[in-house]
Formats: structure tokens, C-alpha cells, sequence
């Protein structure tokens, strides 16, 4: 190891790591606190504690502005960046004090921030995540392992999904082929073949989350609704299967594979092309069909369908599909899942029936928390043939607190 690199920590045999990041609704910071002891598919990782804590509304606003490209300037950016910082590093501080536990006690934090741009190849293969892990390091007094996408985009890749190498450390199994399905703002899955080998492993985007849920929703009740409660609006409509063909020819749902989606697919543009007539898409103007309860029954039918399909398509080249695992916001929309045990010929569960807390609600925390955990130890956490990456690499920039000179350092 050369000298610049010798302030990189040594990472013990078992240790304490936090996970953080806000997904795609920008609602609220997912923290998870876990120990673990070893590595890759022989690691141990249990789940100490873990809490979603909300935005502070201003916070909110100024994401939704910039998302909507209303507040895009570099300045505004910059400002909200430093800004996300100090609530992320806030808030994990506040987490850990209510754990009675101090920073020296903590490896790592592992920050995935808050993604406010994602442009995959073929576009111009960039990503952009807010919460400036400095600001996060001042505040907690923590080493901070951030920006987990963008080795493996400047290696080739999509840079998306990430957490298919936990999926593989945690959930693959001896005689049972699983899809772990994570409906976030964006669908998700991960194909994990009976004792699979890392390099077995496939995963993508499926489409559609929550996110055009939550979007319609909210335009629905004039922002008085932020998502459909269990999918009860969904579940007193009635589907219309001509709307759903014509959603199901997003050119998206037509990639193959590496491919990762976000906003730029399915964001503010899409949902306006529900109600615009004259929008030059199949989709455009259907909206205007039907009324708000059938709307999002029709909505909550495509979001499964194009899981249920991607699921087919992974099973035609190779074994049936055993188990399919449902994890995310979207595993609380009973329409959705409704939907899904309709369509599936695999067995549909979420983590709570299979009794797993690690992989329910803290899933993408603690596999942030596991990354910087993965980092320490110098191990590559993306899975090439996954994200399109030209090699496996380790993820992540890595910063250290300013630390006082009776507190011993992590190097």
C-alpha cells in the first residue's frame, strides 16, 4: 500500500456499521445500525436498529423543486447538498444518542444520500446524490463511505441496481431459486438461482414503483395525499385493460437488460402524459378516460404486470422461479400485491411472512451499512453482468471526520 493510502482504516473482525439514504418518494432518511462479522457470502449481518425519520418540510419542497428542474441552478444544488448533509448527519446523530452509543463505538457509515439525477447508458452514464458526507462526518464524528454509483458508471455501467450483491450474500439458498422484487420508486429484482454463484446473479429494473403512484395520487387530491394508504384507493377501482396495454408499451419495459430507470422515465414528464391528449405516447391522455379510483387500480395492475413479466422473462432463460420475495413501500399496496399472486405462477411472500427483519423495511439501509462494512475490507459489492460495469470494483469515496487528538482514529 502506498503512503497516500495509509490512513485507510483496518477493518476488524466484527464491527458496527450505520446504513442511511432516502429513496425516490424524498419523504424521509432511512438509518440502520448493524454488526457484522466476515465477509461476502459468509458474512453475518444482524440488524441492531433501524427508524425512518422525516424530512423537515422546507427540505421536501426544495427536493420536489429540483426534481421538477424548477431549481436546477448550481447554486440552488450546492445549497441543498450542503444542507442535506447536516440533516443526514443530524439525524444519524440523533439515532445513535438514543441508542446510548458514541461515534468511536461506529466503523463507518455507509450514506447513499439522495439521488436527484440518474442518466444511465446509453445516455451520458452520470448520477447525482445529495448529502455532503464531510457535513455528515463533522456531524457524527464518523468515517463516511458515499457516492456508491459512480466507479461502476465510470466503468461502464448503469450504475443501478446495487443491492442485488446483499440479495446474493443474504438470501440465496441451497435447492430454491428466489426473485427478490423491491418496489421502491422504481421496481426492482433480483434473480438468485438455487446455490447460486455471485456470477449467476441477474438483476434490473422492472419499471414502475411507487413512484407514478405516489405522483398520481397526490395530483388526485390536490397534494392533500401523499400515497395510496394500502392501496385502498386502488382497491375500490376497477383496472381498465385497454389503458394498461397501452402503459405496457413504455419503450423502458422493452430494454433488455443491464437497465436501470428513475425520474427521467417515469417522473414528472410521465405523469403529465396521463392527462395530456396531444402527448405522442401510447399512454397519453388516459387519465382523461377514467375516474381517480379506476385510474389507480389501472396504475397498481401495471406496476405488477411489468414485475410479473420481468420475472417470466428471467424464468425463460433459466429455472422456474421458486419463491418471489416482495420488499419495499409497494409490499403495502394490497392492490399491487393482489395483482401480483394473480399473475405469478411463483409463490408471492413479503419479509414479515417469512419473518426476516434484516430484508424488510430496512433492506437498502442495511445493505448501505454492509457496503461500507464491504469497504473497509476493499471487496466489490457490484456484480458486473448486473450493472454492465467492465469489472468489479470497490464502491465508494471515503472521508474522515476531523477527529480530536485524545480520540483515537479508525486508520
Amino acid at each position: 500500500m502506498n503512503e497516500a493510502c495509509s490512513v485507510w482504516p483496518e477493518r476488524p473482525d466484527t464491527g458496527m456499521t450505520v446504513g442511511t439514504l432516502s429513496g425516490t418518494s424524498a419523504d424521509g432518511i432511512d438509518i440502520a445500525l448493524i454488526r457484522v462479522r466476515g465477509h461476502r457470502e459468509n458474512a453475518q449481518v444482524e440488524l441492531i436498529e433501524f427508524c425512518t425519520l422525516p424530512y423537515p418540510p422546507y427540505v421536501t419542497e426544495r427536493l420536489l423543486e429540483v426534481f421538477k428542474g424548477t431549481a436546477s441552478c448550481p447554486g440552488a444544488v450546492a445549497r441543498l447538498h450542503a444542507d442535506l448533509g447536516e440533516v443526514f448527519g443530524r439525524s444519524i446523530r440523533l439515532f445513535l444518542d438514543g441508542l446510548g452509543l458514541c461515534s468511536r463505538q461506529v466503523l463507518a457509515v455507509g450514506s447513499h444520500g439522495q439521488t436527484v439525477y440518474h442518466e444511465p447508458p446509453p445516455g451520458s452514464g452520470v448520477t447525482l446524490q445529495l448529502g455532503d458526507p464531510a457535513r455528515i462526518a463533522a456531524q457524527t464524528g464518523i468515517a463516511v463511505v458515499a457516492d456508491f454509483r459512480s466507479m461502476d458508471m465510470a466503468l461502464g455501467g448503469q450504475g443501478a441496481p446495487l443491492i442485488p450483491y446483499f440479495d446474493w450474500v443474504r438470501l440465496t439458498r441451497e435447492h430454491m431459486t428466489r426473485c427478490a422484487l423491491n418496489l421502491g420508486g422504481i421496481g426492482n429484482l433480483t434473480y438468485l438461482p438455487a446455490a447460486a454463484e455471485v456470477s449467476e446473479v441477474k438483476a434490473f429494473d422492472t419499471g414502475p414503483g411507487n413512484m407514478v403512484l405516489d405522483a398520481v395520487v397526490r395530483r388526485l387530491s390536490g397534494g392533500k395525499m401523499k400515497y395510496d394508504s394500502d392501496g385502498k384507493m386502488a382497491l375500490s377501482g376497477r383496472p381498465a385493460p385497454d389503458a394498461v396495454a397501452k402503459l405496457m408499451k413504455h419503450p423502458f419495459l422493452h430494454e433488455e437488460p443491464p437497465r436501470s430507470a428513475g425520474r427521467l422515465e417515469f417522473g414528472q414528464k410521465f405523469t403529465d402524459q396521463l392527462w395530456d391528449l396531444n402527448a405522442a405516447t401510447p399512454w397519453g391522455g388516459i387519465a382523461r378516460e377514467m375516474n381517480g379510483a379506476d385510474l389507480m387500480a389501472t396504475l397498481a395492475t401495471w406496476t405488477a404486470t411489468c414485475a410479473v413479466q420481468a420475472v417470466e422473462n428471467i424464468s425463460w432463460a433459466g429455472s422456474e422461479v421458486d419463491q418471489i420475495i416482495v420488499g419495499g413501500g409497494g409490499a403495502h399496496n394490497e392492490a399491487v400485491m393482489q395483482h401480483l399472486r394473480r399473475l405469478a405462477s411463483a409463490e408471492v411472500l413479503t419479509y414479515p411472512q417469512m419473518g426476516d427483519p434484516v430484508m424488510g423495511e430496512a433492506r437498502e439501509a442495511v445493505a448501505f451499512a454492509f457496503y461500507a462494512w464491504e469497504f473497509l475490507g476493499r471487496q466489490p459489492v457490484n456484480i458486473p453482468q448486473v450493472t454492465g460495469a467492465s469489472a468489479e470494483a470497490v464502491l465508494g469515496s471515503f472521508t474522515l471526520p476531523q477527529r480530536s487528538d485524545d480520540e483515537p482514529s479508525l486508520a
